[in-house]
């Protein structure tokens, strides 16, 4: 759910504070939008994920480093109860509990500088709601994901990474079964694989036209993938290659 299983069908709120420099906390939470504002925002009613009350989310992190090195460890997480059909009043209720770290190394004279991110979230999930209506075998399920990442990025301008991505969780038929492109043969939502990916900044930068006012990046993004929902060759009960998810993602982006 922290990662994205909510984008666009909540709005929250959170407040943060940094101690010294080196201690970041941050704190607050999210409601479901109503069927007006979905359709105000392009969506629909079926979109509405059902949120039931509040639900909050929290960060902490300690950061330190010197004048060449910079290090960050954290924990975030999200506690959200859903409910899946609005006509049962059972809900599913998902927590998530992460840890991620960040170091960064910048020489002083050196042209460039080199970044590694790596986060580990795993979720329980009470699926009371979806239970209720068949939609799992089990009420009890689990998810967790790993993610590592590393990029160098040469004088502001190109930048090169490489990551990769691990996701295992509780095998479910009724949840997870077999269905073209999602559905999973084996009832399993595991997915691993790999991302590459190429940055152009031509502005932005301290000698850059307009700064600091106009930031423009340019990108691609290649996503390869070893395994989907559980298999590599027809994964999905219906002769799916989990290669044949692998896709392209050309994208600009500026910031004001």
């Amino acid at each position: 759910m922290i990662s994205g299983g909510l984008a666009q069908l909540v709005a929250g709120a959170t407040a943060y504070a940094m101690i010294h420099e080196h201690y970041y906390l941050e704190a607050g939470g999210y409601k479901g939008l109503s069927d007006r504002w979905l359709n105000n925002v392009g969506l629909y009613p079926a979109n509405n994920a059902h949120v039931n009350g509040f639900a909050p989310y929290w960060r902490a992190a300690f950061q330190f480093g010197t004048d060449t090195h910079y290090f960050s460890v954290g924990t975030f997480g999200l506690d959200v109860r859903l409910q899946p059909d609005p006509t049962v009043p059972d809900a599913d209720h998902f927590t998530d509990l992460a840890l991620d770290a960040t170091y960064q190394y910048t020489p002083e004279d050196g042209p460039g500088v080199v970044l590694a991110n790596t986060s580990f979230i795993h979720e329980r999930q009470r699926l009371d709601g979806t239970f209720a209506t068949g939609g799992a075998d089990e009420p009890d399920n689990g998810l967790t994901s790993f993610d590592v990442d590393v990029s160098y990025m040469w004088r502001q301008t190109l930048s090169a990474g490489l990551g990769y991505f691990d996701i295992r969780g509780t095998q479910d038929l009724a949840l997870f079964g077999p269905a073209p492109l999602t559905g999973s043969a084996i009832g399993s939502p595991s997915t691993r694989g790999y991302t590459l990916q190429l940055e152009w900044v031509p502005l932005g930068k301290l000698d850059s036209p307009a700064r600091p006012y106009v930031n423009l990046r340019f990108g691609i993004q290649y996503t390869g993938y070893l395994r989907f929902n559980g298999g590599t060759a027809g994964y999905d009960g219906f002769g799916r290659s989990a290669s044949q998810n692998n896709s392209l993602f050309v994208f600009a982006w500026m910031a004001f």
